[in-house]
C-alpha cells in the first residue's frame, strides 16, 4: 500500500521485517527475550511459538496463566519498541524492555487470582512477584 517506505527491521536494520523475524529471529528481540526468560525462569519461545505453546499446554493452569500474561506483555513491548524506533528513531536497550515487561507483568499478575496446587509452582510464582 506504500505506507512504509522500507522493509528492513527497525531493530537490526539487516533483515526484512516479518512477524517471525521481529518476534523470534532478530538479535535485538532475542536479547530481550533472554532478559525476560532470565527473570521469570521460563524459556520463552524463540523460534516456533506454536510448538512452544502446545508443549506448555501440559503445564498447570496457574503456570499457564502466569506465562500467558508474561508472553502477552512481551509481545506488546516488542511491538511498542518497534513503533517507537520507527516513529521517534529511539531504541531502548533490550534489558530495559525486559524491565518494562517485568513491571507490567507483576502489576497485572497482582490482579489475578491463582489457585496453585503445587508448592513448586507457588514458590516460582512468589519468586516472580517479589
Amino acid at each position: 500500500m506504500g505506507v512504509i517506505n522500507q522493509n528492513l527491521c527497525y531493530f537490526c536494520g539487516v533483515q526484512e521485517e516479518s512477524h517471525q523475524h521481529l518476534f523470534f529471529e532478530c538479535s535485538y528481540s532475542l536479547a530481550f527475550i533472554q532478559a525476560v526468560s532470565d527473570w521469570c525462569k521460563v524459556g520463552l519461545p524463540q523460534i516456533d511459538c506454536i510448538k512452544w505453546w502446545v508443549d506448555w499446554r501440559q503445564s498447570s493452569m496457574c503456570r499457564k496463566k502466569v506465562v500467558g500474561v508474561i508472553l502477552a506483555c512481551s509481545m506488546y513491548v516488542i511491538w511498542s519498541a518497534r513503533n517507537t524506533c520507527r516513529i521517534e528513531g529511539y531504541l531502548h536497550r533490550p534489558e530495559r524492555l525486559g524491565q518494562l515487561v517485568k513491571k507490567e507483568s507483576i502489576s497485572r499478575l497482582h490482579n489475578v487470582e491463582f489457585k496453585c496446587n503445587s508448592s513448586r509452582v507457588k514458590q516460582w510464582l512468589d519468586d516472580i512477584l517479589h
